[in-house]
C-alpha cells in the first residue's frame, strides 16, 4: 500500500482527489489505509451491509458507500463519528455552493475583525497552546461560526469540522499524536488562520464533488453511525444492540475494522486541542 499523500503538487492533486475524495479531509492518527479497505470490499455486492465497530474517522464507511453497500459503524469518540458522517455523506452540489459561500462570508468577517483588532466576547480552549495573536483570531473566527451553527446546523457542523482540521497546525503542538511536544520554529502571521480556513473549505467542496462523482447509481443510503461502545453495539442482548445501531441477527454481511492500538495511542489526547472548539466534553 502506498502511503497516504502529504503535500501534493498541483499536478498530483487532481488525480489523487479524484481517487480518494473525502478520505483526504482531516488528519486522524493511525487510520486504516483506504486502498486496503477497497481491496477487502472488491467483491461486495450492492446493498450488502458492512459494520465497522471501531469506525474512527470513517475510512470503512466511506469505502462501503463507494461500493454501493450499506455502511454501519460506531466509535466511542464523538469527534470520530462526526467526522465519519461528514466524510461519508456526499454533499449535493447546492450544499457545496452554500458551504463555500458561507465559509467565504465567515472568512471576510474574521479578517475584518483582525484588521479592526476586535476582541472576541468569548474564548475557547486554553490560550497557553497558541501564539497570542493566533488565539485571538481563532476565537473571533469561532465566534463568527457560532452564528452559523445557530442559524443553519448542517452548514455550521461542516464549518466546525473544517476548523477542527486546522487546529493542530495553528497551535504550538507538534502533531496530534504528540500532544506533549512543542513545534519548533512555527511562525504564523495574522490573518493566516482565516485564509487557511477559506482554502480548506474550497478543498472540502472539491473533495465532496469527487465523492459525488464516484458514487454508484442509484446512490446507496447514508451510513448509519453512532457514538457507542462496540461491546454494547455488538452485545448478545438484543435490547442493548438495537438501542444503539438497530442491528439484529443476520443483518450484516461483513465486518471490517482496525481495532484501537491499545497501549500505543491515547486517542483522547490526540484531539485534546479540538474538543473545546467543537463543544465536545472530553
Amino acid at each position: 500500500m502506498p502511503p497516504l499523500p502529504g503535500d501534493l503538487s498541483p499536478e498530483e492533486r487532481a488525480p489523487v482527489e479524484a481517487a480518494l475524495a473525502t478520505h483526504l479531509f482531516h488528519s486522524f492518527a493511525a487510520r486504516t489505509h483506504p486502498l486496503l479497505v477497497r481491496q477487502l470490499l472488491a467483491d461486495l455486492a450492492p446493498g450488502q451491509a458492512v459494520l465497522d465497530p471501531f469506525c474512527g474517522s470513517g475510512t470503512v464507511p466511506l469505502e462501503v458507500l463507494l461500493r454501493g453497500g450499506r455502511a454501519v459503524g460506531c466509535d466511542v469518540n464523538e469527534l470520530a463519528v462526526r467526522l465519519a458522517r461528514f466524510k461519508a455523506t456526499a454533499l449535493p452540489q447546492a450544499m457545496q455552493r452554500a458551504l463555500l459561500a458561507k465559509a467565504q462570508a465567515v472568512g471576510a468577517a474574521s479578517l475584518e475583525r483582525v484588521h479592526k483588532r476586535k476582541r472576541p466576547r468569548k474564548t475557547w480552549d486554553d490560550p497557553v497552546h497558541y501564539a497570542p495573536h493566533i488565539y485571538l483570531e481563532l476565537c473571533g473566527l469561532r465566534e463568527e461560526l457560532e452564528q452559523v451553527v445557530a442559524s443553519d446546523a448542517p452548514l455550521g457542523e461542516a464549518l466546525l469540522l473544517i476548523l477542527s482540521s486546522l487546529i493542530i497546525k495553528l497551535s504550538t503542538q507538534r502533531a496530534e499524536s504528540r500532544p506533549g511536544e512543542l513545534a519548533a520554529g512555527r511562525h504564523l502571521g495574522k490573518g493566516l488562520p482565516t485564509r487557511w480556513f477559506v482554502r480548506k473549505a474550497e478543498e472540502v467542496c472539491r473533495l465532496h464533488a469527487a465523492l459525488l462523482h464516484r458514487l454508484p447509481s442509484p446512490p446507496p443510503p447514508a451510513p448509519l453511525l453512532a457514538v457507542a461502545d462496540a461491546r454494547v453495539a455488538l452485545s448478545t442482548d438484543p435490547r442493548e444492540r438495537q438501542a444503539t445501531l438497530g442491528l439484529w441477527p443476520g443483518s450484516l454481511d461483513r465486518v471490517i475494522t482496525s481495532p484501537p492500538y491499545l497501549g500505543t495511542y491515547d486517542y483522547a489526547a490526540h484531539h485534546a486541542r479540538r474538543y473545546a472548539w467543537l463543544g465536545i466534553d472530553p
